[in-house]
């Protein structure tokens, strides 16, 4: 179609709406009816979008005008475009129908046969009568037809009208000779358009629309698959048969980024595997948003939905409708919702695309996170949308005023996950080093906890964001603090958010510019043998190329910590955990109080808040839900610790060496200071204050140890250079 032909449809299409306008329109076109495409196109139009009756009474105007100027060889288009849209509610037309089938194939040698099988006698002709007339005629020299049982498609090459016989030629390279009554009750005739027919009558035309004109393509395939496939089915429809396999990626890019701006195309599914249907009225990208969002009553599902359609959305026309729809239903809500979050991811949202004339986000962040009363940065994780999250964080200094940086410090290990990176850059760019190192230290203690926010401190030391800062980080725990966040993170469950962490540690770590070569080549003996334990326990999850530097380094550096023949000693069973009597009835009082007052409290809780109304504006039971998960985490966090539980006992303890069980006396060399600790479980608190859990970095460094040797305690805070003087049995 011209670019004037291709401006008169949509000059009538655009006046659908004003049947008014439209009719006069209409009949100023037809006067002429030159190009013919467009005013059929609109009829199609009309009858595709609920109007079969306008589209009968204009194609009606039509043909009255194009007999009265004798254009019958034109009359047989106008006929079949209506046959095909409208159908069985068409008017009585046999005078037309007559005129236009004897014009279109009154000479043809198959005309006079068929013509007596139909009793047409030349003059009258009704709509059932055209619509059989064209599907015998889809059996006759130049068609392409399906034969339903195997050999595929065939082109009609000749019909022998004595013996009323077909030659056809299928794509599968067979020629068959078939009655022409068989054909009628065994084969399917494939329409013009029909990409496969195309294969056969017109592959040069069809090879133009693949290159040029992929939207066209993909209709037609659509239409031929009953209006609906995936993306897969379509490439099984139309590779090496319409599209060739080497230019598929490139059609289908192409294809498919005109499909989601296509009104008369649905595309929905998965980016990887879409389902495209074929709709039976056109739909902008706003109207089909509007359709699927309208009833949506949870602001943050809201968002999440616009924000897949402005993805879909490529126009800037389609774009600017999606705002005007954003603004409409969800500006409405920012005073209706009870959340103050909720409220503040619809502003931020309404702020990226420009639809805010105020800008009430720093008061809303302010009231959160900076007075006397605050909540939690956790809160934000609410909020889900990673952009409108780094959005949030980039507005807390002037939400915060001019301490933001050590309030921002203060909760940086309660931010959601999707924030960490925004959050700990907006501290770097504080400048407050000394902030970033104390984030660290306070963090490090939990690498199981905070493995994403460790992550982005360590890369901040690595490139030297910390450097300048009154105590730096010692190397010893930058060490052991990376590779026991690789080990939680192995340890996570599987998904999208722990391949990109695993992705990002190992490159932290082994990378063009990766730490831990240098590390490892600088760090003391026992950070070394912390190393390998931690790999050796870590499970098939953990980076093999890890494991593999560390034991090529530590292998050269200290060979005594590989020699194979020493037995693990049994607090380096990762299987169990050591404690004495009394830690282990501590726990388990602990788990009981959780599983007898806590959690049945808590359901009280919940079925009291229940009961104040609405629960999707009922902060009483979000806080009380949120409680339950909480106690019921840690209610199965203490369960399975105590199922590994074991006794220490006198036997089981080596005699001269520090181990669990023993009371240990230490001289710290640094200070001169001497003081004894009892190295005993995790829970023994309950012994005194003197009590060092072997599973805190201080007891750790202990185990092992004999009396005289020297031992580098690595803490968070910095290296502690010890000597063992005694060591008793408990």
């Amino acid at each position: 179609m011209s670019m004037t032909e291709s401006s008169t449809a949509l000059s009538l299409t655009a006046l659908i709406q004003r049947p008014e306008e439209l009719e006069a329109a209409w009949l100023e076109r037809i006067e002429e009816a030159r190009p013919l495409e467009p005013l059929l196109e609109l009829l199609q139009t009309l009858a595709a979008n609920g109007n079969p009756g306008q589209a009968d009474t204009f194609g009606g105007m039509l043909m009255e005008s194009l007999a009265g100027s004798g254009r019958d060889r034109e009359l047989f288009q106008v006929c079949r475009v209506l046959v095909e849209a409208c159908g069985p509610t068409l008017s009585p037309s046999p005078d037309f129908c007559a005129r236009a089938v004897k014009a279109k194939f009154g000479t043809e040698p198959w005309f006079e046969g068929l013509a007596r099988k139909l009793g047409f006698d030349g003059e009258k002709l009704d709509w059932q009568g055209f619509q059989t007339l064209l599907s015998w005629r889809s059996f006759l020299p130049g068609h392409v037809l399906m034969h339903r049982s195997g050999w595929g498609e065939g082109l009609v090459t000749s019909y022998d009208p004595d013996t009323e016989e077909l030659d056809i030629s299928f794509s599968s390279g067979i020629d068959r000779r078939i009655p022409w009554r068989t054909a009628l009750e065994t084969m399917k005739p494939l329409p013009d358009w029909d990409v496969r027919a195309m294969r056969l009558t017109d592959p040069e035309r069809l090879a133009e629309l693949v290159k040029k004109e992929p939207l066209t393509i993909l209709r037609r395939a659509l239409t031929s698959l009953r209006g609906k496939a995936t993306s897969t089915v379509l490439k099984e429809f139309l590779v090496d048969k319409v599209v060739p396999a080497k230019s598929w990626n490139t059609f289908w890019k192409h294809a498919k980024k005109a499909a989601i701006e296509d009104p008369r195309i649905a595309v929905e599914g998965s980016k990887a595997r879409p389902m495209l249907t074929l709709r039976k009225k056109a739909l902008t990208l706003a109207e089909e948003a509007r359709q699927a969002l309208r009833h949506q009553k949870d602001a943050i599902a809201a968002i999440r939905g616009f924000r897949t359609w402005l993805e879909r959305a490529t126009r800037e026309e389609d774009r600017r409708a999606l705002g005007s729809l954003v603004f409409e239903l969800l500006a409405p809500r920012v005073e209706k919702v009870g959340s103050q979050v909720e409220r503040l991811a619809i502003l931020l949202f309404l702020e990226e695309l420009d639809l805010l004339e105020e800008d009430p986000i720093p008061g809303i962040l302010a009231g959160l996170f900076g007075g006397e009363s605050v909540e939690s940065f956790e809160v934000l994780g609410v909020i889900e949308d990673p952009r409108l999250l780094r959005n949030a964080v980039a507005r807390l200094p002037e939400a915060l005023g001019e301490d933001w940086a050590e309030k921002v410090t203060e909760g940086l290990r309660d931010f959601p996950r999707e924030a960490l990176d925004s959050a700990v850059a907006l501290l770097e760019s504080s400048g407050r080093k000394d902030l970033l190192v104390r984030a660290f230290e306070e963090a490090a203690p939990f690498p199981r906890k905070h493995a994403a926010l460790l992550h982005e401190l360590l890369r901040v030391w690595a490139e030297g964001g910390m450097t300048g800062a009154p105590r730096l980080p010692d190397k010893e725990v930058v060490c052991r603090v990376a590779l026991h966040c690789l080990r939680a993170v192995c340890e996570e469950k599987a998904g999208p958010e722990r391949s990109r962490l695993m992705g990002r540690m190992q490159t932290l770590l082994l990378g063009r510019k990766g730490i831990l070569p240098e590390l490892l080549d600088s760090v003391d003996r026992s950070t070394i043998a912390t190393a390998r334990r931690i790999g050796l326990r870590a499970g098939d999850q953990y980076p093999p190329k890890v494991q593999e530097l560390v034991e090529k380094v530590g292998r050269k550096r200290f060979p005594d910590l590989f020699d194979e023949t020493s037995p693990m000693a049994f607090w380096e069973d990762d299987s169990r955990i050591w404690t004495t009597a009394e830690g282990l009835s501590a726990i388990r009082e602990e788990f009981r109080i959780l599983k007898e007052e806590k959690i049945p409290e808590n359901s009280k809780a919940i079925g009291q808040a229940a009961s104040l109304g609405d629960l999707s504006e009922n902060a009483e039971w979000e806080a009380a839900m949120e409680e339950q998960r909480n106690l019921t985490d840690k209610a199965s966090q203490l369960e399975a610790l105590i199922k590994k539980a074991r006794i220490l006992s006198p036997e089981l303890v080596p005699s001269g060496m520090a181990a669990p069980g023993t009371l240990i006396g230490i001289l710290d060399l640094d200070t001169g200071e001497r003081r004894s600790v009892r190295l005993l479980g995790p829970w023994d608190e309950v012994h005194g204050e003197d009590v060092v859990s072997y599973l805190a970095p201080y007891g750790a460094a202990l185990c092992g140890a004999k009396v005289g040797e020297e031992v580098t305690v690595t803490l968070p805070s910095g290296s502690k250079h010890l000597r063992i003087e005694s060591i008793e049995v408990l």
